[in-house]
């Protein structure tokens, strides 16, 4: 039997990850947690999500672009 996999979030909750572009620049990226989320974080386990709270402390204090997955429009 399989062990479980255990994820930061549940389906269809909202978070936010920062993203580094090649440039150096950093992206704040809004999505909602799904299969697309699951398989990006078996990729890169290491990658921080943050709550709303969090994500504006970010917005407030480091320059960065903020995106909507593509997906969720």
């Amino acid at each position: 039997m399989k062990p479980q996999k255990i994820y930061p979030y549940q389906r269809g909750d909202e978070y936010y990850a920062v993203k580094r572009r090649k440039d150096g620049r950093a992206d704040l990226v809004w999505s909602i947690w799904d299969d697309v989320s699951e398989e990006e974080h078996d990729k890169n386990p290491r990658t921080l999500y943050y709550n709303l709270k969090s994500a504006l402390e970010i917005v407030r204090t480091r320059p960065c672009i903020i995106t909507v997955n593509a997906g969720l429009l």
